[in-house]
């Protein structure tokens, strides 16, 4: 498995091993694109062939022959994409249903939290809270591109801070800190009015 580039996992447990792209000449780069993971998994190749001209200094020069995409998974077989590895490193998992673009979650975290809790949803929600407090008026969408996170994933992570601030604060949790009737260990109950005997 040392050369393989890829690895994606399927929910129906396939597994698909995608290898470094082979298209000869002297220099080929690629890139997978991970920043618009809802249209698919594209995989961006630049490749360069030596040119008959010499370049500046005598050494070897290149020249860009090809530019483009390929298409390694479309937007419909998304839905059955379980994670994604590159070189042996989640880079794409799915939490609650949805895919989470781990790098972008990364790299957002580490320029906007400190330290983050070990939990996800709760990592996500601090994340968001970051941005929000550096950000003023920053919408949930351009958060959800930031890091990587779907809607959902972010509302999950919202929600879940607020009810760990509120228990750090000495809050009932949840709904109890939002005026949901609780029992005295902050468990919510059903109001069935007054009982009458």
């Amino acid at each position: 498995m040392a050369s393989t580039k890829l690895r994606i996992t399927w929910s129906d447990g396939r597994v698909t091993h995608i290898q470094e792209p082979a298209l000869g000449g002297e220099l080929c780069e690629y890139d997978i694109e991970y920043g618009r993971i809802s249209e698919g998994l594209r995989l961006r190749l630049k490749h360069h062939e030596r040119s008959s001209s010499p370049a500046e200094g005598g050494g070897a020069s290149y020249r860009l022959a090809y530019d483009g995409y390929a298409l390694i998974v479309s937007a419909s077989e998304m839905g059955d994409v379980v994670r994604i590895e590159e070189d042996g490193v989640e880079m794409v998992a799915r939490f609650m249903g949805d895919l989470v673009v781990l790098p972008l979650l990364r790299a957002a975290a580490s320029i906007y939290v400190t330290e983050a809790p070990d939990n996800f949803i709760l990592s996500v929600g601090s994340l968001d809270a970051a941005i929000r407090s550096r950000e003023p008026g920053i919408d949930d969408e351009a958060i959800c591109s930031m890091a990587g996170v779907t809607p959902g994933i972010l509302r999950a992570g919202r929600v879940a801070w607020a009810d760990h601030m509120a228990e750090s604060a000495g809050a009932l949790p949840g709904g109890c800190a939002q005026g949901a009737p609780c029992d005295a260990d902050g468990v919510i109950v059903e109001d069935f009015g007054e009982l009458v005997s």
